[in-house]
């Protein structure tokens, strides 16, 4: 049963609807742009996926439901996957008259009160308006309900909430061992990629997630000057180049990269 389950109580809101066309963008590369630009823009939208899942860091940073979902997904799917349930959340809670954005703990479990638990939320949430079979990729519905009933248990809601708690050592340990425990994930990658989504970002790892995805082109001259690779192509592309390197790091986090053990802790206090 869910934590929410001993109170009633639900907080009023009033944050306006997401809109996915807001996020759809021009697709051409423009003529003008360096020969390898073509070659950089072709990986982004092969590994990325589709652009309405490219989020600007504030859309998904400050809401630890959102990084929760990420984080948890990840374990059971690429990238592409992780942006489809983070795109069908938020459309979802739109027919609520939420952006998401901004949505902490308390209302993520709200919305598996709403269907009737984890297993239906598959494919009432994760599935959001898509014909759900049940043989496409895996939801990881069960495991983000239970880290998010265990930091809700443990008095975390919110992003500033978790990193209050990571700065008291007796809080980190039931928080570290609640999101364990959730996902079964003994190599705690995926608290690692929570910890990265909700500090602030470390240049270094940044830089890293970067350089990975431009060793996927043919190009050199994409890989020798890697800030203006990535400033040309989002240029190209029309979208702000904060938003295609943190979707960027997005992907890194989600792949089979390695992360660092503590990423931007020294950050976190």
């Amino acid at each position: 049963m869910s934590a929410l389950a001993t109170s009633s109580v639900r907080r009023p809101e009033s944050r306006p609807a997401y809109n996915a066309s807001d996020a759809s963008l021009n697709g051409g590369v423009a003529a003008s742009a360096p020969g390898y630009v073509a070659d950089v823009a072709a990986i982004c939208q092969s590994v990325l996926g589709p652009r309405s899942g490219w989020l600007p860091r504030s859309a998904l940073a400050q809401s630890l439901a959102l990084c929760t979902i990420e984080a948890a997904q990840a374990t059971c799917s690429d990238f592409i996957a992780v942006s489809n349930v983070i795109d069908r959340y938020q459309a979802y809670r739109a027919t609520r008259g939420h952006l998401g954005n901004n949505d902490g703990l308390r209302d993520l479990l709200e919305t598996f009160d709403d269907v009737g638990g984890p297993a239906i939320w598959a494919g009432k949430v994760g599935n959001f308006r898509r014909r759900y079979t049940g043989d496409g990729p895996a939801v990881c519905a069960a495991g983000i309900f239970h880290v998010a009933d265990a930091f809700y248990r443990a008095g975390v809601n919110s992003a500033l909430d978790l990193t209050k708690a990571l700065a008291d050592t007796s809080r980190r340990a039931v928080i570290e061992q609640g999101w364990r425990t959730g996902l079964g994930d003994p190599v705690d990658r995926s608290w690692r990629h929570l910890l990265a989504l909700t500090s602030p970002i470390d240049p270094a790892l940044e830089a890293s997630a970067v350089m990975a995805l431009l060793k996927l082109t043919a190009s050199p001259s994409a890989a020798t000057s890697a800030f203006d690779s990535v400033s040309n192509t989002a240029d190209a592309l029309g979208v702000p180049v904060g938003t295609l390197r943190f979707t960027i790091l997005r992907w890194y986090l989600s792949g089979t990269a390695k992360v660092p053990e503590q990423p931007a802790l020294r950050n976190m206090v």
